[in-house]
């Protein structure tokens, strides 16, 4: 979802992108990993699914006759990847307990861009 304001030679842009739920408990019909489950005779629970997340970014643009220049945030608030159990091979790639392998998260985090161009 993106919301702009043109005021004149300059463009504001506010974007937010959504990544739903998701939980790799559905892989399994005999056993609910989101359950407190025995590790060694000690009681824990693995996590095998993701909340929700919301990631915002701002930018600002002008623009001349021949000259464009952008520059903004992306992930401004910094939101992190969420953390994961690695059970048996469910997290096929992960960087830590992060899930990475087809995710739209941002592993990146908070970072700036800049463009300028130029037409002739």
């Amino acid at each position: 979802m993106t919301f702009r304001l043109d005021r004149g030679d300059w463009t504001y842009s506010w974007f937010t992108d959504f990544i739903g739920r998701q939980d790799n408990n559905r892989f399994y019909t005999d056993l609910d990993y989101n359950e407190p489950q025995d590790y060694f005779g000690l009681s824990g629970i693995y996590k095998v699914y993701t909340e929700a997340a919301f990631i915002h970014g701002l930018s600002a643009r002008w623009s001349g006759d021949t000259w464009t220049i952008t520059g903004g945030v992306q992930n401004i608030f910094d939101e992190g990847v969420p953390q994961v159990s690695d059970i048996g091979g469910i997290t096929q790639l992960s960087a830590g307990n992060s899930p990475v392998a087809a995710t739209g998260y941002d592993v990146r985090g908070r970072r700036a861009f800049v463009s300028v161009s130029k037409t002739f």
